[in-house]
């Protein structure tokens, strides 16, 4: 990639990094489609669900202080109006949105011990499956008299 600008980037095609099979070559990259292997990507959507909740938290780790407290103070002033029954729908979804904002700064403040508790809690559960088996494996041996 070159850089065409400073907002712009605009990617180099010359001939020196191009892959241009010989035996197939009529001037473009993709004449022989057939031979193209591309992977499959479905066994990845715990990777990339662990990306995205990465990203997200590190995206609202960037909030400043002053707008956290206007989205808590925005929240309580459309809680209020929503407890006086004089809110409008805008307005309520606007709360939907600010809970949600909110939310995603909880979680990328205490998220990771979340993440931690949920594995041990994981772990926990399958040592108590492996010990249920290993007492039914037990009771099913025949003692010898």
């Amino acid at each position: 990639m070159r850089s065409k600008s400073a907002n712009q980037l605009t990617l180099d095609y010359s001939d020196s990094e191009t892959d241009v099979d010989p035996k197939h070559s009529s001037g473009s990259n993709f004449t022989n489609l057939e031979t193209v292997n591309v992977p499959a990507f479905e066994g990845y959507g715990a990777v990339y669900a662990a990306a995205s909740r990465r990203a997200g938290r590190i995206n609202a780790s960037n909030i400043s202080g002053a707008e956290h407290e206007a989205l808590l103070l925005e929240r309580q002033l459309l809680l209020d109006k929503k407890f006086n029954r004089s809110i409008s729908r805008k307005e309520s979804n606007r709360l939907e949105y600010v809970r949600w904002s909110l939310d995603r700064i909880e979680d990328a403040k205490h998220g990771w011990a979340m993440d931690v508790l949920e594995h041990s809690i994981g772990s926990y559960e399958q040592f108590s499956e492996d010990l249920k088996s290993l007492r039914d494996q037990l009771n099913g041996i025949q003692r010898p008299k």
